[in-house]
């Protein structure tokens, strides 16, 4: 009988696989529209619960805060101001999660909220719960955009 051993390596299969993700990326060093197409890519090869949120958010984004470039970043869809990350989505299955996360990243001066969701519980992004909720995104990526 095979004992199977304890994996001692520091990081999982899924975080080396962004790793090489995130170099892929920096190689490519794509550009405008290129980098939108690869965004709106990994947005199709989501399962689709996690596309239809990715999708309604990548809209509100594009509304809310056109300055905002589209990209990929450690293989999740991710949008940037003046080359820094300001919010990201990550599938639920990126990391074997049980729910799709959209977040903010360290670029946004939210004090210590980091997630979307940490704004507004339910962000409003399923097709039933318009307006309010979308309104809490907005803001949460409005007030990350501002600086300090």
């Amino acid at each position: 009988m095979a004992t199977k051993k304890a994996s001692t390596a520091p990081f999982s299969a899924e975080e080396r696989a962004a790793m090489r993700e995130a170099a892929k990326e920096q190689k490519a060093a794509l550009k405008g529209a290129e980098a939108l197409q690869q965004l709106l890519d990994k947005v199709a090869e989501m399962p689709d619960q996690d596309r239809e949120i990715a999708e309604k958010l990548h809209a509100l984004i594009e509304r809310v805060a056109p300055e905002l470039a589209g990209k990929t970043w450690y293989g999740m869809p991710a949008y940037t101001l003046d080359g820094k990350t300001i919010c990201f989505f990550q599938a639920a299955d990126k990391f074997k999660y049980r729910y799709a996360t959209p977040r903010l990243s360290g670029g946004c001066r939210l004090g210590r909220r980091r997630h979307l969701g940490d704004l507004v519980r339910h962000p409003g992004l399923d097709a039933g719960r318009r307006g309010a909720g979308d309104r809490a995104v907005a803001s949460g990526v409005g007030q990350g955009l501002r600086k300090g």
